[in-house]
């Protein structure tokens, strides 16, 4: 298992394009080429994902979007905790900016209800059959152009401060904060979680967990997450559950 030290591991070695289909299907590709804490950029993505299968629209230069490499063998039981890790990270070097963002379980980034950052996490196997993880990240940092509908439900690094910022600090800004975070996720995973309650949009609120079709699969109050990072959940009958997967939705209390 990969333990991660004090050292700067992210974004030692860069791998940068202008155009590209998907970061996180060129890390996939090149897997074995690819180093541990390896980041694959570029300023536009033409087929990218975001978590269930949905597209995100990385087609404006003004976005982020980058893959993690981490590698070494992680454990299949632990992926939640890199990505509970990653949502920290970018909620904290967006919020140094004066975003003052919060994350939505599980990964969301968001100001006011509206996503600024997308993370999706991939388990993949390398030649060597060791498990690898690649982190796919989508920051909006200068984008000002949501059509009608994204409006409703996007917002920007620059929309949300009114400044203009270089996209290279960011990235330096978010690969100082992603190391800090990936060194806890094996060795104190409670500080982790600590740090990821007290950003949390999703804590203490009423919600709905809804199915990838839009139906609803139970709802109630968000009381804890577990230590797998899970979402525990009261129902409105006193029952609890825990939750792994699943849109989150916020409701009002009845």
């Amino acid at each position: 298992m990969v333990r991660m030290s004090n050292e700067k591991i992210i974004g030692n070695d860069l791998k940068i394009f202008d155009v590209i289909d998907s970061t996180n299907l060129y890390a996939k590709q090149h897997i074995d080429e690819l180093s541990h804490g390896s980041v694959v950029m570029s300023g536009r993505q033409t087929h990218g994902r975001g978590r269930r299968g949905r597209v995100w629209n990385s087609s404006d230069d003004g976005g982020l979007y980058m893959t993690i490499v981490l590698k070494n063998d992680i454990n299949t039981e632990f992926a939640m905790r890199y990505v509970i890790a990653t949502a920290i990270g970018m909620c904290k070097a967006v919020n140094e900016y004066g975003a003052n963002a919060a994350i939505k379980w599980p990964n969301d980034i968001v100001k006011d209800g509206k996503k600024m950052c997308g993370i999706l996490l991939e388990m993949v196997s390398d030649s060597e059959h060791k498990n690898d993880i690649i982190v796919g990240i989508g920051l909006n940092v200068l984008n000002n152009d949501f059509d009608e509908e994204l409006k409703k439900t996007a917002t920007s690094l620059f929309l949300e401060t009114g400044k203009n910022y270089d996209k290279n600090d960011v990235a330096k800004k978010a690969f100082e904060k992603l190391d800090e975070a990936y060194k806890y996720c094996v060795n104190d995973f409670d500080k982790l979680l600590c740090e990821y309650k007290n950003l949390s949009d999703t804590l203490n609120k009423q919600v709905r967990i809804l199915e990838l079709d839009g139906k609803e699969r139970i709802s109630g109050e968000v009381i804890d997450f577990d230590e797998y990072g899970r979402i525990v959940l009261k129902d409105y009958s006193g029952n609890i559950h825990h939750i792994n997967s699943g849109d989150v939705s916020l409701r009002r209390k009845e």
